[in-house]
């Protein structure tokens, strides 16, 4: 696939000119997104390339999209955005005619648009040869309404959407919609280009291509989309060709429902660099999985530490794929780590695969994300031999949205029933996960002597904090406290404030980002206790440039002065005038250095002020501190409100001191044509980025 941007007669639009397989189109689009006119009312995402969109048209234009070309005749493309595929299938001549449709009126006349300009680059004779194709504005989840007073009843063998399911609602929404509209005589099919993003969303597309009874064939991206090649394999885009299934009312097999077609490019199953052996659902479901897998333990099973088990997507592992996968293994390897990600197991696999992990006598390391964990399911993991469990180094519970307050407690009694059970336990992580004050409250002991904890999002409040905050009385290995995405506010933070003192010789990684501290939250946390903290995240807060001041006193003359490496002050409400009192903590005299002379100055390589609106005058407070940050080597200005002027400032300040990465995304007012080239020798100087 390749692109080429050209000029439109609009200059608030572009067109973008691609290439898929030698199959032409120009697919129109506005040049910056509409963020302020698109609401929920009014929705413009389909002004926007989304990820999937382009791997449908590679799958349409090779080889793989053979079968589906043959059928489509009559193609109707639902929320077509720009248009793509449903342009791609006109261009390739077969479909006597491509309606193409979106539930946004200025979306579907855009697409009137690009239609004429495809129109356009093609020649008299063979433009007469192509089938017709219009637009049209189509939407759902009106009850059919709008299909009966736009298609009138009409059918098409082929149906293709991209990008359209978002949420668990619109999951079910296009399916019904595409059971009105695709034909129930002779061959027909609906393809859906999709991308994973969220668990919840990834279960309701699943529960509805079960419940709605539909077949689903799944095609492995690797061989057709370029651009999926370079993906890892749980992050590239699903396509799949759904038929109906036949209502013969016989008992049906769910676990057959999605299938993938077996790959024909290279297995992709060893991460060397990692040790790492992960199974996805593209070589899983697919016919020789079993074979595969077996042929793979025989040939590398010596290499293989780690296996990950990735189900991204709306996929579910079966009973027979786990069982395959256990006695494949069977306690042959030597395996440390083992992830899962959305198998969504029933009890029983559960219990199975507690089993199964008991034997690892190796296994040092458990990750377990997206999946239905409750009370039940932490006790089937377990089982009645809890030895295995004593042995973990590291445990991680993420996005498990059924892992509460219940089943802390019984994470609690049952994998960790005495506080001497979890000695063996440096890393906890339970992210994502609302266990709420009363879950870390039964955690508490157990967290006593860990190295890490991890508590992101978990719905704990300042009563919460407060609970954790005592147990550092007793603690004195922590070095990583991540507690971002929990509301405890200010309160919380003078909870937190009062017993971080107790870390001060081991606390390396502060993280409460999200938590609505504020500026007295800030000034409560007494940072100048800690001696060793090397990364402090304070994004997210509300803090403004009244909290610079005091924060640059205790950067300038703490410990932090020659500890900190990393700070993040990112989407928070400082200003130029915050800028500028927060750089005197590198431009004014420090009280630390005149008491410690032998200590390096100024240890910061990462800054990031991100999302807050400094201007070029901002700008200017962080070029007059420069001189003194010699070790930094990562400035993020994202979405600063900065000019060209001012990034051409920061180049002179930078140019001849050694490389630095500065971020200026979504700062509308550089002009990317004026910047100066990177300077060489390609480790001098600054390189700005713009993704």
């Amino acid at each position: 696939m390749t692109s080429v941007a050209i000029p439109d007669v609009d200059d608030d639009f572009t067109v973008d000119v691609r290439d898929f397989n030698g199959v032409v189109v120009a697919l129109r689009r506005p040049k910056s997104f509409p963020e302020e006119s698109s609401t929920f009312d009014n929705d413009e995402t389909g002004r926007v390339e989304w990820r999937a969109s382009p791997s449908l048209c590679a799958f349409l234009s090779s080889s793989s999209g053979d079968r589906v070309r043959a059928i489509g005749v009559e193609v109707l493309e639902v929320g077509a955005g720009l248009g793509g595929p449903g342009l791609v299938l006109w261009r390739m001549g077969l479909a006597r005619r491509v309606v193409t449709t979106d539930g946004n009126v200025g979306v579907a006349a855009d697409l009137e648009s690009s239609i004429a300009r495809n129109r356009s680059m093609v020649d008299r004779e063979v433009l007469n040869s192509l089938g017709e194709v219009t637009s049209k504005v189509l939407t759902w989840g009106d009850g059919g309404a709008s299909v009966r007073e736009v298609l009138r009843g009409e059918r098409f063998p082929l149906v293709l959407a991209s990008d359209v399911v978002y949420s668990a609602l619109s999951a079910r929404g296009v399916l019904e919609l595409v059971e009105s509209t695709l034909s129930v005589e002779g061959e027909s099919a609906f393809v859906l280009a999709y991308v994973s993003r969220w668990p919840h969303v990834d279960r309701a597309l699943w529960e509805a291509i079960i419940d709605l009874r539909w077949t689903v064939r799944a095609q492995n991206p690797a061989t057709f989309d370029d651009v999926a090649r370079a993906e890892a394999l749980e992050d590239r885009p699903c396509v799949f060709v759904l038929t109906r299934r036949a209502k013969d009312g016989g008992k049906r097999n769910d676990d057959d429902a999605i299938t993938f077609e077996s790959s024909t490019t290279r297995r992709e199953w060893m991460d060397e660099d990692s040790e790492t052996l992960k199974v996805t659902p593209c070589d899983a479901l697919t016919e020789s999985f079993v074979s595969d897998l077996a042929k793979t333990l025989r040939e590398r099973g010596e290499d293989i530490k780690t296996l990950e088990i990735n189900f991204k997507g709306p996929f579910k592992m079966c009973k027979r794929t786990l069982d395959a996968l256990i006695d494949a293994f069977g306690s042959k390897i030597n395996l440390e780590r083992v992830r899962l990600r959305e198998c969504w197991l029933d009890v029983g696999c559960w219990r199975r695969f507690g089993r199964f992990l008991s034997a690892l006598t190796t296994l040092r390391e458990l990750e377990i994300m997206g999946e239905e964990i409750d009370g039940d399911v932490l006790n089937a993991i377990a089982g009645d031999e809890t030895t295995w469990i004593k042995r973990l180094r590291r445990i991680k519970f993420s996005r498990c949205e059924k892992f509460d307050a219940v089943a802390a407690s019984v994470l609690r009694s049952t994998w960790f029933p005495t506080v001497e059970s979890s000695r063996n336990v440096e890393i906890l992580d339970i992210s994502h996960c609302d266990i709420a004050d009363e879950g870390l409250k039964s955690l508490c002991a157990i967290l006593v002597g860990m190295r890490e904890i991890h508590l992101t999002h978990a719905g704990i409040s300042a009563l919460g904090v407060a609970e954790l905050a005592r147990t550092f009385c007793n603690h004195r290995e922590l070095q990583e406290l991540d507690l971002s995405g929990n509301d405890f506010g200010e309160s919380g933070a003078a909870e937190l404030g009062d017993y971080l003192s107790h870390l001060a010789p081991s606390l390396k990684v502060l993280d409460v980002r999200g938590c609505n501290i504020g500026d007295r939250g800030l000034a409560w946390l007494r940072l100048d206790a800690l001696e060793v903290l090397e990364t402090l995240r304070l994004g997210s807060n509300g803090v403004s440039d009244d909290a610079m001041s005091p924060l640059a006193c205790i950067l300038r003359d703490s410990n932090l002065a020659n500890t900190l490496k990393s700070l993040d002050l990112a989407m928070n409400i400082i200003t130029w005038r915050g800028a500028f009192d927060l750089t005197d903590a590198w431009t004014e005299p420090s009280t630390f250095a005149t008491e410690n002379p032998t200590a390096s100055r100024f240890a910061l390589n990462t800054l990031s002020v991100r999302g807050n609106h400094l201007g070029d005058d901002g700008v200017d407070a962080i070029i007059d501190a420069i001189h003194s940050l010699q070790a930094l080597i990562e400035l993020d200005l994202t979405d600063c409100a900065v000019s060209s002027a001012a990034v051409a400032a920061l180049f002179a300040a930078l140019v001849n001191r050694r490389r630095i990465a500065v971020r200026l995304r979504s700062n509308p007012r550089v002009d990317r044509s004026s910047l100066p080239p990177p300077p060489t020798p390609p480790n001098v100087g600054p390189i700005f980025l713009f993704d």
